[in-house]
């Protein structure tokens, strides 16, 4: 009964938590400004249930993440960007990795739904929410794992492809290491069963409008070949920076002997953002979200270094034309920064040799590392053993044969595992 109470206690504060933030934004005057600049367009290709793709809206998201949006469009313009907000901030809230620490969490809330690529986001009104919501998803499907998670995942995660093209691409070696067999089919059939349909009905204005982007190379590309082009960079030095990143990005997630996902799949969007063709600096909010927080917990110095990339905009908020011409070059270096800390870091965090778990199938190539037989509880330096009842303790003599005993035992047993698993 108390469960259920709670439950509905919940939606409660979450339906009115909605309902003042939709009236929130009805009120906000934004006639002649630059407020809900993104949003003005996406709305009217998706107004009334009509979709419309192109540079006249900008809408260039797949046809199966449209139908997720599609009932904002039935909304008022002023209630859809109220719900898309309210919506931006419960997933970014989800985004920060639970701790046993009740004040960490909340700092980790704080600074994510209070910083600036988070405030520009909700100012523009753009669909970081659906990328960074699929970005989870995939993290959670595969640490679980689970097939309905990865499918919607991957759905998600991919509507934008700027952010995530190097992730769909590297995300299979991930979830062939560390998903079962039958997990892996089932997210096949699954995706299949829902683009093939999609792409079908409406892939070809999709496509059309991904490769007809009006801003590429112009002020606001914070991709690595405009910026490089806005610095009078050689492009063969541009191609050499970009050859490595996609090489030492494959290489950490093709040798990855344990599952990071929130590193990882942050690495992987970071060098999506570098390389795609077009990206803006709203899209910096997604990899703060899904490798940020992470790095806040495990280090707080690199944290802080990342929370400090992603704010200091803030400083310059005075400086219209400092924002205005060096604004996506920022936001270039910060997602080259991030990505190099996470090539870092995700390289000096390896697991030594390793046996399959008892319950994965042989095609998950999910590891453990072997018991050690130098434990505190095995091995040579092991506690004595326990004296069987009506005896006294065991002559040394005794106690060194059961230690010799214990320790082979462990070593075949690790031994076996490690032969069966490679074969």
């Amino acid at each position: 009964m108390k469960k259920y109470f709670q439950i509905i206690l919940g939606g409660v504060v979450l339906l009115t938590a909605l309902l003042l933030t939709v009236a929130f934004f009805d009120r906000i005057p934004i006639e002649g400004t630059t407020l809900a600049m993104d949003w003005k367009g996406l709305w009217t290709g998706i107004r009334g249930g009509a979709i419309l793709y192109g540079n006249a809206t900008g809408l260039r998201i797949p046809p199966w993440s449209v139908l997720v949006v599609l009932p904002l469009g039935l909304l008022p313009f002023r209630a859809s960007w109220g719900v898309l907000t309210f919506l931006t901030m419960i997933v970014l809230m989800l985004s920060v990795p639970p701790t046993k620490s009740r004040p960490a969490f909340l700092v980790g809330v704080l600074v994510l739904t209070l910083s600036f690529p988070t405030l520009r986001t909700i100012v523009d009104g753009n669909f970081e929410v659906l990328v960074i919501g699929g970005c989870l998803l995939v993290g959670y499907g595969m640490s679980k794992p689970n097939a309905p998670a990865l499918v919607a995942g991957v759905l998600l995660a991919s509507s934008k492809v700027q952010e995530s093209w190097l992730l769909l691409l590297l995300l299979p070696v991930l979830v062939i290491k560390f998903v079962r067999r039958e997990i892996i089919t089932a997210t096949i059939a699954g995706l299949v069963l829902i683009c093939v349909p999609s792409l079908i009905w409406k892939g070809p204005e999709w496509i059309r409008a991904v490769f007809a982007i009006a801003e590429r190379n112009s002020i606001m590309d914070s991709s690595l070949w405009a910026a490089t082009g806005r610095l009078e960079i050689p492009f063969p030095f541009t191609a050499l920076l970009a050859t490595g990143i996609v090489l030492a990005t494959g290489a950490v997630i093709w040798t990855s002997r344990e599952l990071r996902w929130r590193e990882q799949i942050g690495l992987m969007v970071a060098a999506s953002l570098l390389l795609a063709p077009y990206t803006t600096g709203n899209n910096f909010l997604t990899l703060y979200a899904i490798a940020g927080m992470a790095l806040l917990q495990s280090s707080v110095p690199v944290g802080l270094v990342v929370i400090g990339l992603a704010n200091l905009p803030f400083a310059f908020i005075g400086y219209r034309d400092v924002m205005y011409t060096w604004s996506a070059t920022y936001w270039t270096m910060a997602n080259l920064i991030v990505w190099a800390i996470l090539i870092v870091r995700l390289s000096k965090r390896r697991t030594p040799l390793a046996t399959q778990p008892a319950n994965t199938t042989p095609s998950t190539i999910t590891r453990e590392p072997m018991p050690e037989v130098a434990s505190p509880t095995s091995g040579p330096h092991a506690p004595d053993p326990e004296p069987r009842q009506g005896e006294g303790e065991p002559e040394p003599r005794r106690k060194a044969f059961y230690k010799n005993i214990n320790f082979h035992r462990l070593y075949l047993k690790g031994l076996t595992a490690n032969i069966v698993s490679s074969d």
